[in-house]
C-alpha cells in the first residue's frame, strides 16, 4: 500500500496525516515539532511512503533539510497555492490542513518549491543584514541633517568623514546641542564598522563559492552583486542559467 503524508507545522506541534493510495485517511495525529519525532512517526505510520508535503514558511527550510537528511521524501508546496486547495475544507484546523496537504500530495497537482542549500541562505542572511545596516546608516544621517536645519546649522554636501567634519564645524556653543550631535554621529560610525565587517565576510564567501567566482568575471560585477545573483537563482542549474543570461560565447570563455 502506498502512503502519502501531509505535515502542518507549527512551533510546538506538527499535525501529521497519512492517506493511502485511494486518498483515504490511514492515520492522523500530532507530534512534537522536531525532525526526529516527525521522521519516527512517518516511518511507523507510513512505511510505504511515496511523498510527504508541507507548506512553505519561516520554519520550512530547516525542517525540509532535516527530513531530507533522514532520507524522508518531502516536498515544499507554496503556501498560496496550498491555501487554494485547503479553502475547500469546511473547517480550517491543523488536523484538516494536514489532511488537505496529504490529499494534495497524493493528487500530484502541485509544483514543489525548490529549497536552496543552507550555505545559500547563510550568504543571503549576511547580505540582507548588510543592506539593513546601510539603510539604518542613511536614516541616521538624514535625521542629523533634519535636526541641523531645525537649529539653522549649515552642513556641506558629502558623506563619510566629509559629512562628520561638516557637522562638527557647524556645531554651536550650546553644550546640549553639541552632546546631542556628537551622540548621533557615533551611531553611523559604529554602523559603518559593522558594514565593513559584513563586506569582508561577503568577500570571503564570493572567493570560496564557484558560482560567485564565475559571475564575478562579468565586467562590472563585484562580490555583492555576484552573491545577490547566485543566492537568488541557486535553485537552478547555474551553468545553463549563466549561458542563457550571458550567452554561449561567454559561457565558453569562463568554462
Amino acid at each position: 500500500m502506498k502512503h502519502f503524508v501531509g505535515l502542518d507545522f507549527s512551533m510546538k506541534e506538527t499535525a501529521v496525516c497519512v492517506v493511502d493510495d485511494s486518498g483515504q485517511r490511514v492515520w492522523e495525529g500530532s507530534v512534537p515539532s522536531s525532525a526526529d519525532a516527525i521522521a519516527t512517526i512517518m516511518r511507523e505510520k507510513a512505511p510505504d511512503l511515496v511523498r510527504a508535503g508541507m507548506e512553505t514558511g519561516p520554519q520550512a527550510v530547516w525542517l525540509w533539510h532535516a527530513l531530507r537528511e533522514k532520507e524522508i521524501a518531502v516536498d515544499c508546496i507554496h503556501a498560496r497555492r496550498a491555501a487554494a486547495a485547503l479553502e475547500l475544507q469546511a473547517n480550517k484546523t491543523d488536523r484538516n490542513d494536514a489532511f488537505g496537504l496529504a490529499r494534495l500530495v497524493h493528487s500530484g497537482w502541485y509544483e514543489p518549491v525548490a529549497i536552496k542549500s543552507f550555505d545559500r541562505y547563510r550568504m543571503r542572511a549576511v547580505l540582507a543584514a548588510r543592506e539593513r545596516i546601510v539603510r539604518m546608516c542613511t536614516m541616521m544621517i538624514n535625521q542629523i541633517r533634519g535636526l541641523a536645519k531645525t537649529f539653522r546649522l549649515q552642513l556641506a554636501a558629502g558623506k563619510g568623514q566629509v559629512f562628520e567634519q561638516s557637522v562638527r564645524r557647524a556645531l554651536p556653543d550650546d553644550a546640549v546641542l553639541r552632546d546631542l550631535f556628537e551622540s548621533l554621529l557615533s551611531v553611523p560610525s559604529g554602523l559603518k564598522d559593522q558594514r565593513r565587517a559584513f563586506d569582508r565576510q561577503l568577500a570571503r564567501f564570493a572567493q570560496e563559492d564557484e558560482a560567485c567566482q564565475i559571475v564575478s568575471r562579468a565586467p562590472g560585477v563585484g562580490s555583492l552583486t555576484a552573491i545577490a545573483f547566485v543566492t537568488a537563482v541557486s535553485y537552478f542549474n547555474w551553468r545553463p542559467r549563466l549561458m542563457s543570461i550571458f550567452g554561449p560565447g561567454y559561457a565558453l570563455k569562463i568554462s
